[in-house]
């Protein structure tokens, strides 16, 4: 009886949790679309993959909320399809997913009627599927009406946020680059009226992450607007400080690979006004946060613009040395790549050794496997270009081997075709 009442009890609990979000049917997109037509209901897909934090973390913490469930078991049928599983192909390849998560929504015929990359919140989650249901006006009505209103802020603003969504179901190439220049100089208009404080919100937040592109130009407006009110931006979080930091590293670092000293201007920056800014690159490592990135932009300084691999490989070493227990293995691999993406195999013996001992330590930590392929590739490279064929065709049937973990099929093939192309031409030294 005991062992009956634990059974029925796990099951209520089960049955319980399943109530609270999304009942996810267990099937592929065939079958599940059979039954959205069958029951009159829309297809909902989130596309995802198994390496995909955003992906978990909407499955652990939006999904199951229970507003979420009740409105999308309600009016939809609901299916998680692994992106790079090849039962998946035709539907990736269709839709067009580059990133993770995709979410869906189809009608029962097949039809797109939503598509949006990255991840959601609960209320994105609804208003993706009101649009989708007729509950919420869709976006053309939305920029019917924008259109009509002479120039009305929060409409432009819903008008920003639903255009991902609209421009990703377009299946014609001329009509989609359109829509993109359209949006582009409505997002550019918008950004040019709006900024100021009624800007520092979630939303138009959003909208420059969706929208602006980080060219690495010294004094971006949107950038500089950001860091000015920075502490009203942490309120939303971590990512306009990231935002901030990425941006003005980018300055720094095309400065410094083309030779102009005014890097350091910019350097000068994380320890100034965008210090606030840069504390999120604080993560417990032994040099503060302006050394780690002068070491670096120096180093890369030296490499790019000098040409110079010895007093690139000396910096570099002086930083690891100086993070100690700190450094992330990735770091390593990164350094090793930049000595040949600066110089190709025109290096020293030396510094060869050298890029071999980072490469090697960056394999000895954990990265997801197409990194370590790169790694595996780079490390077969350096010891071709030793005439070490041996070594070298060792790490390269070692990468053909770990490829196999791929499960893309098309990633896979990729990543086989240029491994084999090296192997081919180290027929060719032997020869």
């Amino acid at each position: 009886m005991k062992a009956i009442y634990l059974f029925l009890c796990l099951n209520f609990i089960a049955f319980f949790a399943q109530g609270q979000g999304i009942a996810f049917f267990e099937g592929n997109y065939e079958t599940a679309l059979a039954k959205a037509k069958q029951e009159g209901k829309l297809l909902f897909v989130d596309f995802y993959a198994t390496w995909c934090g955003p992906c978990k973390q909407m499955a652990q913490n939006e999904f199951p909320k229970k507003e979420v469930g009740d409105y999308f078991n309600k009016h939809f049928v609901a299916i998680q399809l692994d992106a790079e599983q090849s039962t998946n192909k035709e539907i990736v390849k269709r839709c067009k997913i580059k990133a993770y998560p995709t979410l869906a929504i189809f009608d029962g015929d097949g039809k797109i009627l939503s598509i949006i990359s990255g991840a959601l919140d609960a209320a994105a989650l609804l208003d993706m599927a009101k649009v989708a249901t007729g509950e919420k006006l869709s976006f053309t009505e939305i920029y019917g009406k924008y259109r009509k209103s002479k120039g009305d802020l929060k409409l432009l603003q819903e008008v920003l946020m639903e255009a991902p969504s609209f421009v990703g179901t377009l299946e014609d190439d001329m009509e989609r680059e359109k829509w993109i220049v359209r949006v582009t100089k409505l997002y550019q208009e918008y950004v040019k009226k709006k900024m100021g404080p009624d800007f520092i919100n979630k939303e138009d937040y959003n909208i420059v992450l969706t929208f602006h592109e980080n060219k690495g130009v010294p004094n971006d407006p949107i950038v500089e607007f950001i860091n000015k009110h920075i502490d009203d931006y942490l309120k939303l979080g971590e990512g306009p400080a990231y935002f901030v930091m990425e941006n003005n590293n980018q300055v720094i670092e095309n400065l410094a690979h083309a030779g102009k000293i005014e890097y350091r201007k910019y350097l000068d920056r994380i320890k100034g006004d965008m210090g606030k800014a840069y504390t999120v690159a604080d993560m417990g490592s032994k040099l503060p946060v302006y050394d780690r990135f002068r070491y670096l932009y120096d180093a890369e300084y030296e490499l790019f613009y000098k040409k110079d691999a010895d007093a690139y490989v000396r910096l570099m070493d002086e930083y690891f040395s100086a993070m100690d227990t700190t450094v992330i293995n990735l770091e390593y691999g990164s350094a090793a790549q930049k000595v040949y993406q600066a110089l190709g195999g025109n290096v020293s013996e030396q510094v060869r050794r050298k890029t071999i001992d980072w490469t090697l330590k960056a394999l000895n930590g954990e990265m997801a496997i197409v990194e370590r392929l790169n790694m595996l590739v780079l490390l077969g490279d350096i010891y071709r270009d030793m005439k070490n064929v041996e070594e070298a065709r060792k790490c390269y049937n070692q990468a053909f081997m770990e490829s196999l973990q791929v499960e893309q099929d098309m990633t896979k093939a990729m990543l086989q075709m240029h491994i084999q192309q090296r192997l081919g031409e180290l027929e060719l030294i032997n020869n």
